[in-house]
């Protein structure tokens, strides 16, 4: 639901939207692409990569990405309840 919640919002203001879903859980991110397909969004305005660490720090770094929204768990290692 969070990434339903930024992604209005991004593309209203004519911005394309890039979302990075947990390795974990990224069914649902097939599902909304499918979507985005269906409604007809024009192609690079919503999209999906996947990987790790070392996809996430490309686009902490790639200067072209000009905002991020971060939601979930910052260090892998840290199982708090």
């Amino acid at each position: 639901m969070v990434p339903l919640s930024v992604f209005p919002l991004a593309i209203t203001a004519g911005n394309t939207f890039v979302l990075k879903p947990s390795e974990k859980v990224s069914g649902v991110t097939n599902i909304l692409a499918r979507i985005m397909n269906k409604i007809k969004l024009p192609n690079g305005v919503f999209n999906i990569v996947q990987g790790h660490m070392k996809t996430v720090d490309y686009i902490l770094s790639d200067d072209r990405i000009k905002a991020i929204s971060f939601i979930g768990q910052d260090d892998p290692d840290d199982h708090q309840t």
